[in-house]
């Protein structure tokens, strides 16, 4: 490449850079999301709210909060606070800012994979044709209306910055694909490592790499499968020892739920259906939520069975016509290879939480469709250039103006959903059928306004939604708790407590109920432990204290 030519990648980079900046600007006025992870990540850990500490980043590494295992995010948000303060501003622009870097990072990935030696030698595509295919598969990436959760959310984080260390590590194989070293390994490993110490998501990689090995690098002519597979244990062992921590945090958080909870047919069900979801979203993203809720709720038996029919069909024929055009167009089976192996750490099958699907699950997974889209419109763009036509470039133009305008106004749209909890859930519970997260988080802020009678009509909503559900029954407990209603408080609780035994809230509600029932050994139990839960309340703290006084005193029970 000329010197002009070799500062065109970088100057593309910028221009991604700022103009993912400028599409998502407004989420630097965002507030943080209590009810949705934001607390437990910044604004009530005090672990996070005292900065970079040594004491900090020893918990960050060795301890197992809320379900996760991700010691580099942690860092981050630590940092955030020990340079920018607490206000809620701030960690939304390092979302923003980490996000237009993804963008440069995909953009400069891509055209190192597309333009690798061997594939430039065998596809014979010009690096303008490169550069153009790039450019616009990075901005079908970076401003689809499915990447506002991920921007817009701070505990998103952790996908964020995993994100840089995927491309990073897309980066570093492509290095080392061309010139295979120890350094250059090392630099995969490395990038690798980092990544699943954002978020262990990334454990699929390893086969990936695998697929990028047949294209576009198209190592697989002249190395033998056997070799290309070994190559990958030393990366693959790495994947499975953060894997296992991940799991295991996930089990003590109790986030896991075990097959007798939740049948392997129906996570296999959910997971397939998620991923056509996933699709369809792609090609027509509007009615996007924070929250879907489990199939189970939402449809009865047949509409369910039908939908995993017609999803499983819709997969098996995209599936079909990739491996029907394998020669000629590997880029679509590689494409779905590539949604799919990044998909599956989150599909379901091994199921995280009470979702059905959630947005920020397509941040990267989604790039391999894209781009495979992408390269095949590019070549019917050549082949009818290569025929005479002079209006081919030009119609390519418009189309990608016609394609990427209203994505960017949807996206636009989509992100100011996530402003604060009343507009996030306001809107969640308006396009999401049965959605009883919406109801249950939409009548915690009632019930914070004062609204008391709104907030009961959204508890009894989700409760007709979802009657077992701990988050529901949880609610409605503590409802009545304010009530004094001890009575109807009591089921609520007790059912409440066995999803949320360190739910400090919920054990001071059962401790206070035996108090009236003068059933002191379990009171104090009780009590007991919604202090150790929650040592800085201050009512928790006097209520023990006065009942201890009580037994202890002359004449106690």
């Amino acid at each position: 490449m000329t010197a002009s030519k070799t500062r065109a990648p970088r100057w593309i980079a910028t221009a991604l850079f700022f103009s993912v900046l400028i599409a998502f600007r407004s989420t630097t006025g965002f507030e943080f999301l209590p009810f949705w992870d934001d607390a437990a990540y910044v604004t009530q850990n005090p672990q996070v709210l005292a900065g970079i500490t040594w004491e900090g980043t020893r918990w960050a590494f060795t301890q197992l909060h809320i379900g996760n295992w991700h010691p580099l995010t942690w860092l981050s948000h630590m940092a955030d606070v020990e340079f920018w303060g607490r206000a809620a501003g701030a960690h939304h622009r390092t979302n923003l800012i980490v996000h237009a870097t993804n963008a440069a990072l995909a953009f400069t990935a891509l055209f190192g994979l597309l333009r690798g030696k061997r594939a430039r030698r065998t596809q014979a595509w010009s690096d303008g044709s490169l550069l153009a295919i790039c450019a616009f598969t990075t901005l079908l990436f970076a401003l689809h209306p499915l990447r506002a959760e991920s921007v817009a959310w701070v505990s998103e984080r952790k996908g964020l910055l995993a994100g840089s260390f995927f491309f990073l590590t897309l980066i570093a194989y492509t290095r080392y694909a061309e010139q295979p070293t120890r350094a250059a390994y090392f630099g995969v490993c490395v990038a690798l490592l980092a990544g699943l110490l954002a978020k262990p998501i990334l454990v699929s990689v390893p086969l990936l790499l695998l697929c990028l090995d047949v294209w576009p690098l198209e190592r697989h002519r002249s190395h033998a499968w056997k070799t290309l597979a070994l190559e990958k244990l030393p990366l693959l062992a790495l994947c499975i020892a953060v894997a296992a921590v991940a799991f295991a945090a996930q089990l003590r958080a109790d986030a896991a739920p075990s097959l007798d909870q939740v049948s392997l047919g129906a996570r296999l069900a959910t997971s397939i259906m998620a991923a056509a979801f996933y699709l369809q979203k792609t090609l027509l993203p509007t009615d996007l939520a924070a929250f879907y809720p489990y199939p189970t709720l939402v449809y009865g038996a047949a509409e369910w069975g039908s939908r995993t029919v017609v999803s499983t069909l819709s997969l098996l024929g995209i599936a079909g016509v990739a491996y029907a055009l394998r020669r000629r167009h590997p880029a679509l089976w590689v494409g779905l290879a590539w949604y799919l192996v990044l998909l599956f750490p989150v599909s379901g099958v091994v199921r995280v939480g009470a979702q059905a699907a959630a947005d920020r699950y397509t941040y990267l997974p989604l790039i391999g469709p894209v781009l495979a889209v992408v390269w095949l419109a590019a070549a019917g763009v050549r082949a009818l250039q290569q025929r005479g036509s002079r209006f081919a470039p030009a119609i390519a133009v418009a189309v990608a103006c016609a394609t990427l305008v209203p994505l960017a106004s949807l996206a636009r749209r989509q992100v100011e959903t996530w402003h604060n909890s009343e507009t996030l859930w306001t809107h969640a519970h308006r396009v999401v059928p049965h959605n009883y997260r919406a109801s249950v988080f939409l009548g915690m802020l009632a019930l914070g306004d004062g609204r008391d009678s709104d907030a009961l009509a959204y508890f009894r909503e989700a409760e007709g939604i979802a009657p077992g559900v701990p988050l529901v029954a949880a609610q409605l407990g503590i409802y009545f708790m304010r009530e004094r209603d001890y009575a109807a408080a009591r089921p609520y609780l007790e059912r409440a407590v066995l999803g949320f035994p360190e739910h400090g809230q919920i054990q001071f509600g059962l401790g206070v109920i035996a108090l009236d029932d003068r059933n002191w050994e379990e009171a104090l139990v009780r009590l007991r432990k919604a202090v150790a839960l929650e040592p800085g309340n201050s009512v928790y703290a006097r209520t023990l204290e006065q009942v201890e006084s009580a037994v202890r005193g002359p004449g106690a029970p």
